[in-house]
């Protein structure tokens, strides 16, 4: 019974992987979309802040959905939203004596520090 079964098995697994022609995986291969292939390349934004204590506090950043605000006791925040387009204006202000910065990615570059502030900071993605 086992032997049946194992030879059903390899049947079945044959007739899955030869029942797709050469044509077919190609096509299936070349219609992958990538960043690096794509005219208009995605854009990452992380935000982050640090306090020097824990403090309840309210803070706000703009995203690839909209303005998002959270509330809470924190030190210290980051987080990475994304895609988004050349032209989006990042910002993030927190209602506290905070250190914030705003790094900005494209494609799978690596993150790079575009602005920074105390509470607040800006910037429109123009690269």
């Amino acid at each position: 019974m086992k032997h049946l079964l194992v030879i059903a098995s390899m049947v079945f697994v044959s007739v899955c992987l030869f029942s797709c022609e050469k044509a077919d995986l190609d096509e299936y291969f070349n219609n992958e979309v990538t960043e690096e292939n794509t005219d208009t390349p995605n854009y990452y934004v992380k935000y982050q802040f640090n306090c020097a204590n824990r403090y309840n506090l309210s803070f706000s950043v703009e995203t690839d959905i909209g303005l998002k605000s959270f509330s809470g006791i924190y030190s210290g925040w980051s987080e990475t939203y994304g895609p988004v387009s050349k032209g989006f204006h990042a910002s993030i202000s927190v209602n506290a004596n905070a250190n914030v910065k705003i790094y900005v990615s494209r494609g799978q570059e690596p993150f790079v520090l575009k602005a920074s502030g105390d509470s607040s900071a800006s910037y429109t993605i123009d690269f």
